[in-house]
C-alpha cells in the first residue's frame, strides 16, 4: 500500500486522495462484513456495533470521495467534500465511543437499535448536505477552513480521546496484541484530525499529512480487528477440529471398549454356565438317587460336586478381582516384600498338584531380592501363573521360577514345559475382547479370566507382563515387579 501511495503521490494528488478513501473504505467494511458474520458468537456484540459505524463511517466517505475536487461527479465550487468529511468523522468517532463504552462494561447497546441508529443518523447527514442544504459550511476556496470545521475536529478528537481512555481501562477483555494496535490506531486518528485543522488547500502537505495518518490508524484497525479476529476464528476451527477428532476418537474407543466387555460377558456366562450346570445335574442325580447308590458312588458324585463347586468359585474370584480393578475399588497398599518368601509362598499352593502330576519344581530366587508391591495382587499374579503351568504341563514335566534383578525393575519368569501356544494363541493373550480357554493335559478345567486379572494387576503395581511360547515347547511368563529401594 506504501508505494502505491508514493506512486499516487507523485502523479496526482488525486489519486492519492482516492487511493485513501478507497483503503479506508474496504478497511471499514471489512470490519463490518467480520463483525456481522461472527454475530452470533457470545462476544460480538460490541464488535458488531463498531461494525456498524464502520459501515455506515464508509457509505459516507464513498461520497465525500465522489464529491473531491477533480472527480467530476458533482458540481464544481460546492463544499461537499469536506462537509462529507466532518460527517464521516463524526459517524466514526461515534461509533468507536459507543464500542469503547461498551467495552468497558458501562453500557451494553442491542445490535438491532445501533443498527436503526447508525441508518438513521447517516440518512439525515447525507440529506442535510446533498438535499436540503443546511449542514454549516466548512471549506471557503481562498480563505481555508472554517471555524466549525475546527471545532468538529476537535470534538472528533476528543470523542476519539475518550474512547482510548475506555479502552485503556477494558483493555483485560482484549487480547494484548490486538489492544494496543486499537489504541495506537485511535492515536493516529487523533493526529490526523488535528492535522485537518491546519491546511489552507485541498491538495496541502497538511492535508497529505492527515491522510497518511489516515491510512495508519486503518492499517492497525485492520490488523486489530479483521486480521486478529480472522486468526481466532480459524483458531477455534482448529480447536473445534481438535475437540472433534478427539471426541471421535474417544467414542471409537468406547464403542470398541463396551463391545470387548459384551463379548467378555457372554464368555463368562457361557463359561459359568458349565460348572453351575455340572453342580446342578450331579445334585439331582445325588438327590433322585442316594438310597440307590453304594459308597464308591456317593464318593465320586461328592467329588465331582466338590470340583464344580471349586471351578465356580475360582470363576467367581477371578470375575470380582478383575470387576473390582475396572470400578476403581480395588484396595492397593503397596510395600516392601521379599521375593523369595513370596514365591515359596505360592509355590506352596501348587505342590501338591504338581506332585500329582510328577512335575519337577526348581525355583532360584536371591533371598536379598526385594520388590515394591501390593502383596495381594503380587501373589495373586503369580499363583495364576503357577497354576496354569502345573494345569498346562504333561506328567513328568518341570517348571521353573526364576528371577533377574535390574536397575529399576525384577523381572521375575515362570517357565514350564507343557502343551505351549501358538503365535495366532499368544495375541489372544491378556486381551478382554479374545476368549482363550483351554482344558489342562488331564482334562483340568480353564476359565480363560486368570491373565486378564494378572494384566490388570500389573498395570496397578507399575509393571508388565508377557509370554513367550511355542507349540509342544513350553511357555514362559514373564513379568516385572519395580524394585524396592535401598534402605
Amino acid at each position: 500500500m506504501g508505494g502505491f501511495l508514493v506512486v499516487s503521490i507523485w502523479h496526482s494528488y488525486l489519486l492519492f486522495h482516492s487511493l485513501v478513501e478507497i483503503f479506508s473504505v474496504v478497511i471499514a467494511g471489512g470490519v463490518f462484513m467480520i463483525a456481522w458474520n461472527s454475530r452470533e458468537h457470545p462476544d460480538s456484540g460490541n464488535l458488531l456495533n463498531l461494525g456498524i459505524g464502520f459501515l455506515c463511517t464508509a457509505i459516507i466517505d464513498i461520497f465525500h470521495t465522489l464529491a473531491y475536487q477533480g472527480m467530476g461527479v458533482f458540481p464544481p465550487g460546492v463544499d461537499l467534500a469536506t462537509k462529507l468529511w466532518v460527517a464521516a468523522r463524526y459517524v466514526k468517532a461515534l461509533a468507536f465511543l459507543l464500542f469503547a463504552v461498551s467495552i468497558s462494561g458501562r453500557i451494553r447497546l442491542p445490535y438491532p437499535i445501533t443498527t436503526a441508529a447508525f441508518a438513521v443518523l447517516t440518512v439525515l447527514l447525507l440529506g442535510s448536505i446533498l438535499y436540503w442544504n443546511f449542514f454549516p459550511v466548512c471549506f471557503v476556496d481562498g480563505q481555508g477552513i472554517t471555524a466549525f470545521k475546527k471545532a468538529s475536529e476537535y470534538a472528533v478528537s476528543a470523542a476519539f480521546a475518550a474512547s482510548l481512555v475506555l479502552l485503556i481501562r477494558g483493555r483485560s477483555r482484549f487480547d494484548p496484541p490486538a489492544y494496543r494496535r486499537l489504541a495506537w490506531a485511535l492515536v493516529f486518528s487523533i493526529i490526523s484530525e488535528i492535522t485537518f485543522t491546519l491546511y489552507h488547500s485541498t491538495t496541502g502537505i497538511a492535508n497529505l499529512i492527515g491522510h497518511l495518518f489516515k491510512v495508519l490508524a486503518y492499517s492497525l484497525v485492520y490488523s486489530s480487528l479483521i486480521a486478529e479476529q480472522v486468526r481466532k476464528r480459524i483458531q477455534e476451527i482448529r480447536q473445534l477440529e481438535r475437540a472433534r477428532s478427539a471426541l471421535q476418537e474417544r467414542e471409537k474407543a468406547l464403542r470398541e471398549a463396551n463391545a470387548a466387555k459384551d463379548k467378555f460377558f457372554s464368555i463368562v456366562a457361557h463359561d459359568m454356565r458349565n460348572p453351575l450346570a455340572g453342580l446342578h445335574t450331579v445334585s439331582e442325580l445325588l438327590d433322585s438317587r442316594y438310597d440307590r447308590l453304594d459308597e464308591a458312588e456317593r464318593r465320586r458324585f461328592s467329588r465331582l460336586l466338590h470340583e464344580g463347586a471349586g471351578q465356580a468359585v475360582d470363576l467367581m474370584q477371578s470375575l470380582l478381582s478383575w470387576a473390582r480393578s475396572q470400578t476403581g475399588r480395588l484396595e492397593f497398599n503397596p510395600r516392601r516384600l521379599s521375593l523369595h518368601s513370596l514365591v515359596e509362598e505360592n509355590l506352596a499352593l501348587v505342590q501338591q498338584a504338581a506332585a500329582q502330576k510328577q512335575i519337577d519344581i526348581a525355583a532360584c530366587i536371591p533371598e536379598q531380592v526385594e520388590v515394591q508391591a501390593d502383596p495381594e495382587m503380587a501373589a495373586t499374579v503369580l499363583r495364576n501363573l503357577l497354576s496354569n503351568a502345573v494345569k498346562f504341563t504333561p506328567r513328568g514335566g518341570g517348571l521353573r521360577v526364576s528371577a533377574l534383578e535390574e536397575a529399576s525393575e525384577v523381572l521375575v519368569s515362570v517357565a514350564d514345559t507343557g502343551v505351549g501356544m501358538s503365535a495366532q494363541e499368544l495375541q489372544k493373550l491378556f486381551r478382554i475382547d479374545e476368549h482363550l480357554s483351554h482344558k489342562g493335559t488331564e482334562q483340568e478345567p480353564g476359565n480363560g479370566l486368570g491373565l486378564l486379572v494378572c494384566k490388570e494387576f500389573m498395570e496397578k503395581l507399575g509393571g508388565r507382563i508377557w509370554a513367550e511360547s511355542r507349540p509342544g515347547e513350553g511357555s514362559t511368563f514373564h513379568f516385572t515387579l519395580p524394585k524396592a529401594a535401598s534402605p
